[in-house]
Parts: C-alpha cells; sequence; structure tokens
C-alpha cells in the first residue's frame, strides 16, 4: 500500500474517534501550516532578482571565487 494512503487511513481515524481538544489543536496545526507555506513564497522582486542572476550565470557573466579567496579578501579589511 502507498505510504501516503496509508498514512491518510490513520489520520482519519484519529479524527473520527477526536474530541473536540484534539480537532481543535488539529485545525490549529492545518492552519498554522498552510500560512507557513504562503510565507516561503518569494516576491515578484526576489525572482526577478533570481531571474538576472541566472541570465548572468547562463551567459557566463558571473565570477565565482573560492572560499580561501573570500577569507583573504576579509582579512585584508
Amino acid at each position: 500500500m502507498d505510504i501516503s494512503v496509508d498514512l491518510r487511513k490513520r489520520v482519519l481515524q484519529y479524527v473520527d474517534s477526536a474530541d473536540n481538544h484534539l480537532l481543535r489543536m488539529m485545525e490549529a496545526l492545518a492552519v498554522s501550516y498552510h500560512e507557513d507555506e504562503s510565507e516561503n513564497e518569494l516576491t515578484d522582486a526576489q525572482k526577478g532578482e533570481l531571474d538576472k542572476r541566472l541570465q548572468k550565470y547562463n551567459e557566463g557573466k558571473m565570477v565565482f571565487q573560492t572560499w580561501e579567496e573570500t577569507q583573504a579578501k576579509l582579512d585584508r579589511i
């Protein structure tokens, strides 16, 4: 059996036998989960910046440094 189907059946068994307190907790968890999902979405400005960076990368216009080179630069500051 698919693990997702089995998990859904077990959760539904809990829901069917749950008291009001458990149902409220489950609802709060579901609401919180959906609120967190929308908080993790990128803004249009962030998506635009990522698109610009990806284009520069694809065109070979990005400059990369090793960690050692970065540390050496910071040590000179």
